[in-house]
């Protein structure tokens, strides 16, 4: 999976470690979400962090674009998140 969003030119994805220690993340190229499972953003798990963005405020939307490779035709899926 990768992702883009408007607001962001570049987005860095990372990793933690599955214990959940405290640090920042692991800068990996792609995050591998298999087949039919549901995933859950939060603050001590993998991440998408957009560089640079411009000031966001509290209870304002942002949308992200994930792109995933093995997806048919290439399709695209929008998230919004917050």
């Amino acid at each position: 999976m990768s992702a883009s969003s408007p607001i962001a030119r570049h987005i860095v994805l990372t990793t933690r470690p599955a214990d959940g220690a405290a640090g920042p993340g692991t800068v990996v190229p792609d995050l591998v979400i298999p087949a039919h499972t549901t995933i859950t953003r939060s603050p001590f798990g993998n991440d998408a962090v957009l560089i640079n963005p411009p000031p966001l405020r509290a209870g304002h939307s942002v949308r992200l674009t994930l792109t995933f490779a093995t997806a048919p035709n290439g399709a695209r899926r929008c998230l919004r998140a917050c």
